[in-house]
């Protein structure tokens, strides 16, 4: 095998199990009934007079530090409700919960058992916000955070999630009643939620357990592995034509698939672990232009697999130069305002 597609394979063969430090989606669920004590049965989509009724029976929620519970809302400013006073009913809304067990579980690549342990109703009005900050440890057994949010009408509120250097961000928004937006990552993510800039903005949020008391599983690091291929890639990516590499380059999959199914989607297990870590050379990209500050505009469509990353031309240095400019004719002005008002003539440029 030539050199460069050995080096590619050995990189991938250290690639042994699938899963990222988040998992998200969302899923259409059979409505429940959810109550509350002291506001009884609440709509979907919450009412704004009924989040206006839950911040009246509600608390301040804290932050942990180390050993230390603290008040302060220059760090958390958020509304809290303990999950002894809540009721959700439904003949489905188990099957529902299980079945967005299972997504998350699959997407950090966790095996065997799991469970969720509800814990808080959070509700976040305009301006309320939670700084950057990693989960404590809640319950024996809890190595992941899994958060529901309900249908309502706000805007911001982003969760930011970040990882060894890698960060997503989730609006967490649905458009349609009848889904539920969810997100799961391990305790040791950094993780915040920007402030809220308008309505009202309310998540069920559930500790993820090992019930059995087994190793808690951590997430899944394949850091060194993407590094390397980014840079096989870039390498490639490159090398003039003729220069004795491949024109194109075929991985094959340890599992079966048929044609119907065959998709970024649908990969199992090493073979989902290994597409993971090839985006690397798609968010490669993207940093680099963030980095250099570049005249583009970024985004990630998300529509399909794999994802595609959108470039669009913008004038973002030509608008930097213009207001340096504008800052400099403004000195200027000072300047000769502070010699008495004399002004030397411009001489027309030659």
């Amino acid at each position: 095998m030539p050199e460069f597609q050995q080096a590619v394979a050995e990189v991938l063969s250290r690639v042994n199990r699938p899963g990222s430090f988040c998992a998200s989606g969302t899923v259409d669920i059979h409505l429940p009934g959810l109550s509350v004590d002291g506001v009884g049965t609440l709509a979907l989509p919450l009412l704004p007079a009924q989040a206006e009724q839950l911040i009246a029976v509600a608390e301040q929620a804290p932050y942990g530090r180390g050993p230390e519970t603290i008040l302060d809302t220059e760090v958390r400013r958020t509304w809290q409700i303990d999950a002894g006073s809540i009721r959700i009913t439904g003949r489905r809304w188990s099957e529902d919960l299980e079945r967005i067990l299972r997504a998350v579980t699959e997407g950090l690549g966790v095996q065997g058992q799991v469970q969720a342990e509800p814990y808080k109703l959070l509700i976040y009005d305009t301006g309320s916000f939670f700084v950057s900050h990693r989960d404590t440890e809640k319950a024996p057994g809890m190595f992941a955070t899994l958060v529901l949010a309900l249908p309502s009408e706000f805007s911001g509120g982003e969760l930011v999630i970040r990882h060894k250097g890698d960060e997503v961000r989730l609006g967490l928004q649905c458009d349609d009643p009848s889904e539920v937006a969810y997100a799961a990552f391990y305790a040791d993510c950094r993780h915040e939620v920007l402030p809220v800039k308008g309505g009202y903005r309310w998540a069920l949020v559930y500790n993820l357990l090992r019930p059995d008391g087994g190793p808690l599983p951590e997430a899944p690091d394949h850091d060194r592995e993407r590094r390397q291929l980014a840079e096989l890639l870039r390498r490639w990516g490159d090398t003039e034509p003729g220069a004795g590499l491949p024109h194109k380059l075929l991985c094959p999959l340890e599992h079966s698939y048929t044609e119907a199914e065959l998709g970024f989607a649908a990969l199992k297990g090493v073979d989902a672990a290994a597409a993971f870590i090839a985006e690397a050379k798609r968010r490669h990209v993207e940093d680099s232009i963030r980095t250099h500050r570049c005249d583009l505009d970024t985004h990630t469509d998300k529509a399909g697999r794999p994802y595609t990353l959108v470039c669009t031309k913008n004038q973002a240095s030509y608008e930097r130069r213009v207001q340096q400019r504008n800052k400099d004719l403004a000195n200027r002005e000072r300047l000769l305002g502070a010699g008495g008002g004399e002004r030397r003539a411009e001489q027309p440029r030659s």
